[in-house]
């Protein structure tokens, strides 16, 4: 029977039972939604300026798999565009060969819904997204990520890299004990970092983002080539109308607001990468031209009165990446990857030449899910 791609309703929800029993089954990644309402984003509200989308792969009685499109307005150029982030694809093309062809008709229907996609994070270049993506012509980049390290000792015990060999392991054991290990990460990022420029700088914990979003917004977006729409609108959707563990930061100094982050900050617990770490997170961030490095010292200050020992951001703007090479933030390997639709590719331009004037993070996908 052939498949059909549909929007998801609440008629479906038995059928995506189903599928998820079989998902489970087969030690899937992830699973689909239990239910048609997507809460977050919800395509419910029609004053919404960013919506989700959710799409089944329906053979007969069966769900063989789905997607969801986050849809929203960017600014690509100086024009407003639509574009869509291409979120949670899976298929039991994973587990059952009969349906291997499933993700190539998947993306082939989002693409019909919407020429203009991107996809972000998806783990690596080896997992099955990515290369799909690059079979069908996306071009694909690393997204860059920056880290710095408040507690050395925390982060040298805690660390999961640090205990993948013997030889990583020892020499994390003996820089913390011997005290060398903090000595050197504190004295590397003191070098890297210097003096911070607006020592006066206010950082306000606010509870929604008001018409200075908008001014911020106004003044910044022509040095960003293509970035999603944050003006206060799109920013209070996304963190104010569903409330979660995210702080929004406003920054001003003596004459105005300058710029705003927002950041989260996450006790883990045994995580595969930052063991029982106290992590924060950059997770999103806007300001005047040449503010960066201030709005990121705010944000790290915050971060570091939450107590969290390493802070963390993926950000792709060439700015806000020097900002925190200048605030003493150190460069890792990155695996949160950004991909472009072949149509979008072709307005955007080649990423080794355009992913500096990018803005991109973590906001702009799935959100910070597993920190």
């Amino acid at each position: 029977m052939k498949i059909q791609i549909v929007e998801r309703s609440p008629a479906h929800d038995e059928m995506v039972g189903r599928f998820n029993s079989r998902a489970v089954l087969n030690d899937s990644p992830f699973l689909l939604g239990a239910t048609a309402d997507v809460g977050w984003l919800s395509k419910k509200s029609a004053d919404q300026p960013i919506v989700r989308e959710c799409f089944l792969a329906v053979e007969g009685g069966e769900v063989r798999g789905g997607f969801v499109l986050r849809k929203q307005d960017f600014i690509l150029d100086g024009q407003v565009r639509t574009a869509c982030n291409y979120q949670g694809p899976i298929s039991e093309g994973i587990w059952d060969r009969r349906f291997a062809l499933l993700g190539v008709q998947m993306l082939r229907a989002a693409l019909r819904q919407e020429p203009l996609l991107y996809c972000l994070g998806m783990g690596n270049r080896e997992q099955p997204l990515p290369k799909l993506l690059s079979a069908a012509g996306w071009p694909i980049t690393e997204v860059p990520f920056r880290f710095k390290v408040v507690e050395s000792g925390a982060f040298l015990r805690e660390m999961r890299v640090f205990k993948k060999n013997r030889l990583l392991k020892w020499l994390s054991q003996a820089g913390r004990f011997s005290g060398l290990g903090q000595a050197g990460i504190a004295a590397y990022q003191g070098i890297r970092g210097g003096w911070n420029r607006e020592a006066g700088l206010k950082v306000s914990i606010v509870h929604e983002f008001g018409d200075w979003c908008d001014g911020i917004w106004t003044e910044s977006r022509e040095a960003n080539r293509f970035t999603a729409v944050r003006d206060r609108n799109s920013q209070n959707c996304l963190f104010v109308r569903f409330p979660g563990k995210n702080l929004i930061l406003r920054m001003e100094n003596s004459e105005r607001v300058v710029g705003w982050a927002v950041v989260r900050a996450t006790q883990m617990e045994g995580d595969k990468y930052f063991g029982n770490l106290r992590v924060g997170s950059l997770v999103d961030c806007m300001c005047l031209n040449g503010s960066e490095r201030d709005v990121i010292d705010g944000a790290e200050r915050t971060l570091r009165g939450l107590g969290c020992q390493l802070i963390l951001s993926n950000q792709t703007q060439d700015a806000w990446l020097a900002g925190m090479d200048r605030n003493g933030w150190l460069s890792g390997p990155s695996n949160f990857l950004i991909s472009l639709s072949p149509q979008l590719a072709k307005l955007v331009g080649d990423f080794s030449e355009s992913l500096g004037r990018l803005h991109f993070n973590r906001a702009d996908g799935d959100g910070p899910i597993h920190l």
